[in-house]
């Protein structure tokens, strides 16, 4: 059973070694560029500079490292809760400063949950948007029930809550390199990259379900990790497993296609299982996963209890799946991207989500058949595809969040001027030099140096860039992934920082030991 565990094990860090390997080339060949509307622009950059880059980095780290890691536990933990409240405070700063404006799917779901923290119907009612997209009723009942605590529907409570999670998942992320690592340095390289990581700012501003199911399904990882310690009481655990359903239950209803986070916890379950033989935690996945779909089907059906109006299943997700897969008219735009394609053929339809499947079902078929024929053009449709969504550096956080009244004048700056290119530039590097240390975390997990839990990240990562693929093509999509891959990332960055230090010491010393010999037999030359 361990040596099945352990071939898939290098199986899974095999393919992840290949993705990062293709995306680590990519986005330091070249950069997507995202401006307006949802445009994805072409621009150079330099292999062999950004190398240069992430080498130095790597050797700084290992210099540091031995500096770092004499910190004392208890002040790093107090530099992670003062990181976590800086972080709330720069995302309120920023949704106070720049007023920013509900726009397209962010509008439909803040005028539905104040009509719903209102008790007005009427506007909901007069809207075709719900019964086309009715799972957006439960996260609209989740944005009503912080209206209804807060005794506000301003737009700004919502995008403080939502700053508030910016700085519980610096502060989780924080926890789980502890859990995974134990190391101070990376620790402390964790927190650094979190607080200069940018899009966890920008989204506080957008009225949708990013930035709590991204703060959500890392409580539940960190949740899952110590729930699968070795040490721990049965009741303990069974609270740990509880928690996990609630985080999960809260990201599923926020975002769906955060499942394949509890599709990863399976996985790795399994391999805890063929490992040491204990199964309780797949009998408590089952159970969160009950949690997970009956949280946001009684979510859904407590808006459509206030509306009085029971909505059908609505749009069926084939249609995205089939719109990622077609050529997108606006070439600029990009293959896979929105085209309209989900809602013209639902309504052609007539709002018949079983005939409207079966249309999506032939387009995919007929796609399929179309690259059967020509495999390069297969080839090249997902490069640029992946490409759009995965070296995009900003993950679409500046363009979703760039409709804004009266912003002042830094915020404006912030999106349009000196200082957006200079933020675009520092989040390209600073996306090359994550993906360099992923490919690095997937590599120690093919050698053997990472096993258990350590490699849940790596197999949740894999999934979101899977379906990536099938999904409709947008860098926003991916930004969960990367935030939850950055505790990884960070203790990947410190073991090869040290690696590096280490060999330049060993170096250095050896060209040092070497000038005193050749000092010692001058110096015996000469007395004899």
């Amino acid at each position: 059973m361990i040596k099945l565990e352990k071939a898939a094990t290098k199986i899974m860090a095999a393919i992840g070694t290949a993705v990062m390997l293709f995306l680590l080339f990519y986005s330091w060949k070249y950069t997507k560029r995202l401006v307006e509307p949802e445009y994805y622009l072409d621009e150079k950059d330099s292999i062999l500079w950004n190398a240069l880059v992430g080498v130095v980095l790597v050797a700084v780290c290992g210099a540091l490292s031995g500096v770092m890691k004499k910190i004392p536990a208890w002040a790093l933990h107090l530099l992670a809760v003062l990181g976590a409240v800086t972080a709330v405070i720069l995302g309120i700063r920023l949704a106070r400063a720049a007023g920013a404006e509900s726009i397209a799917d962010q509008y439909y779901v803040q005028r539905a949950a104040m009509a719903l923290a209102d008790g007005d119907a009427e506007w909901v009612l007069e809207q075709d948007y719900y019964g086309i997209y009715p799972f957006q009723l439960g996260l609209a009942e989740i944005f009503a029930l912080i209206f209804r605590v807060a005794g506000s529907t301003e737009r700004l409570v919502i995008q403080q809550v939502q700053a508030v999670c910016g700085g519980i998942t610096l502060y989780v992320g924080f926890r789980i390199v502890r859990e995974l690592s134990g190391s101070r340095a990376a620790e402390l390289l964790y927190l650094v990259a979190e607080l200069l990581f940018l899009p966890v700012y920008c989204y506080a501003l957008f009225i949708y379900g990013e930035s709590i199911g991204t703060c959500s399904v890392l409580c539940a990882i960190w949740c899952y990790l110590m729930a699968n310690r070795p040490e721990g009481k049965v009741w303990q655990k069974g609270l740990l497993w509880g928690a996990v359903a609630l985080f999960m239950g809260l990201a599923y209803a926020t975002r769906n296609v955060l499942l394949v986070v509890w599709i990863a916890m399976v996985i790795m379950q399994i391999l805890v299982l063929l490992r040491s033989k204990k199964w309780q935690g797949l009998p408590a996945l089952c159970v969160v996963l009950a949690v997970m779909l009956l949280g946001k089907t009684t979510l859904c059906h407590m808006a459509e209890g206030q509306l009085d109006r029971e909505y059908g299943s609505g749009a069926p997700y084939v249609l995205w799946v089939a719109m990622g897969m077609q050529e997108n008219p606006d070439a600029l735009k990009g293959p896979g991207t929105y085209n309209d394609y989900n809602l013209d053929t639902y309504l052609q339809a007539g709002y018949d989500s079983i005939e409207a499947a079966e249309v999506a079902k032939g387009d995919i078929r007929q796609c399929l058949a179309k690259w059967q024929e020509d495999p390069v053009a297969a080839v090249t449709f997902l490069k640029e595809k992946l490409l759009i969504q995965w070296i995009e550096p900003t993950y679409c956080s500046f363009n979703q969040t760039r409709y804004q009244y009266r912003p002042q004048g830094w915020v404006e700056d912030f999106y349009t001027g000196q200082a957006n290119e200079r933020a675009l530039a520092f989040l390209n590097r600073f996306q090359g030099m994550v993906y360099l240390v992923v490919f690095g975390y997937y590599l120690r997990i093919l050698l053997g140096k990472l096993k258990g839990v350590q490699v849940l990240p790596g197999i949740i990562f894999l999934g979101g860039f899977f379906i990536a693929i099938l999904w409709e093509a947008k860098s926003r999509y991916v930004f969960p992934y990367i935030v939850m891959i950055l505790p990884s990332a960070a203790c990947s960055m410190e073991y090869y920082g040290r690696l590096l230090a280490g060999g330049i010491g060993r170096i250095a010393g050896g060209i040092v030991s070497s000038r005193e010999r050749k000092q010692k037999q001058k110096e015996i030359g000469r007395t004899a």
